[in-house]
């Protein structure tokens, strides 16, 4: 599959077992990661949805497609979109932690262990979007203090998710319940004040 850049043939084409889906997070996380923000995904010359887990062409494997065209914006718009599309995302992880451990404690592993696989994804772009957000400030003395308290929160996370690493290569599906149902929400909470936080001081200094 040929992949474009705000119409610009990049040198690498995707190919081999993999989706649509995972080519675009792996692309999507390395343009946030830029500073920039993906504002459009077109797939053989037809839009992706806006809410792309939803669009039924993500699942399609990468030899099954030809072009997928990316539109990217600048660094100086970013950083607010970025913002805000966080604060959208940590909502809808947040809403997703109580039914992801309840399929792990039903034995449903299979379809639990490929929902945490894509939950931990999202997280990770999740502090990516707030790194890149923070990051935007001209060395703003109150973005300063919320990246203090950003690394805090990721040092803090850390451990969680390496015992969710550990339970799941161990096969310990009544330890990945408990660390998602009672210590990933705080945690999320936590980042969710940040976010609030970032908001703020970003309108207010816009």
């Amino acid at each position: 599959m040929k992949i474009s850049l705000n119409g610009l043939d990049l040198p690498k084409i995707a190919e081999g077992p993999l989706t649509v889906r995972e080519v675009l997070k792996e692309l999507q996380s390395e343009i946030h990661a830029s500073g920039k923000l993906l504002l459009k995904a077109v797939l053989d010359g037809v839009p992706l949805s806006e809410n792309w887990d939803s669009d039924y062409r993500m699942n399609t494997p990468v030899d099954r497609a030809k072009h997928l065209e990316l539109i990217i914006d600048e660094p100086k718009h970013a950083a607010q979109q970025l913002l805000k599309d966080s604060c959208a995302l940590i909502e809808r992880l947040t809403m997703k932690t109580g039914e992801l451990a309840r399929k792990f404690r039903i034995g449903s592993e299979v379809v639990a262990n490929n929902e945490l696989v894509e939950f931990l994804d999202e997280l990770k772009l999740l502090l990516t979007g707030l790194d890149v957000s923070t990051r935007q400030t001209d060395n703003h003395p109150e973005f300063s203090r919320i990246r203090s308290r950003m690394e805090m929160s990721a040092a803090q996370l850390a451990p969680t998710l390496d015992r969710i690493y550990h339970a799941q290569s161990s096969g310990d599906t009544v330890s990945i319940a408990d660390e998602i149902q009672y210590e990933l929400p705080t945690q999320m909470n936590s980042l969710k004040d940040l976010l609030t936080e970032t908001t703020r001081v970003m309108n207010a200094k816009s």
